[in-house]
């Protein structure tokens, strides 16, 4: 198995190589994950807390900056979705994707990649003790696994990311 590669263009864009199929499979699940964030109150609740412990102070808050965070949430969730369209096939090993992530585009896919990773986290009721396995071992048979694998997955791209941006 090879590791993907992060590198940084001479114009700032990044470039993702040697991806191999059940990486790219795990970015296509990202546009299905974000949609439950939508549909499941336990998520929106994540994603969209209340900032007050006071009833009236919360009904202010979402009613006049919830709609521009879910704006600015759906728009860098489909700014990653077509991104993830321009992947292509490595012309020189055909089993292996690359795909570019615009410069510009960057804020967009950590954004992103963390609501993915939370929401994930609270529809299947994932604890940070849940995430390690000597803490509690995995039942590599369950979909709360494929969850805190997932988890992890984003978690380590979003960690290249981040290195990148520094850099």
């Amino acid at each position: 198995m090879l590791d993907p590669r992060l590198t940084i263009r001479a114009n700032g864009d990044l470039q993702f190589s040697q991806l191999e199929e059940p990486f790219m499979e795990a970015l296509r699940e990202i546009p299905r994950i974000l949609q439950l964030s939508e549909t499941d109150p336990s998520a929106r609740n994540r994603l969209f807390p209340n900032p007050y412990d006071q009833d009236e102070k919360d009904k202010e808050w979402m009613k006049h900056c919830t709609p521009d965070l879910e704006h600015l949430f759906r728009s860098a969730g489909e700014m990653f979705a077509e991104d993830l369209l321009s992947a292509q096939r490595d012309p020189l090993h055909p089993t292996l994707w690359r795909l570019l992530l615009p410069a510009t585009h960057l804020r967009a896919w950590m954004s992103t990649l963390n609501a993915a990773r939370l929401t994930l986290g609270v529809i299947h009721q994932i604890t940070e003790d849940n995430m390690d396995p000597s803490v509690e071992p995995l039942d590599p048979h369950s979909g709360r696994a494929l969850a805190i694998s997932m988890i992890h997955l984003l978690g380590w791209i979003e960690e290249m990311l981040v290195h990148a941006a520094l850099e």
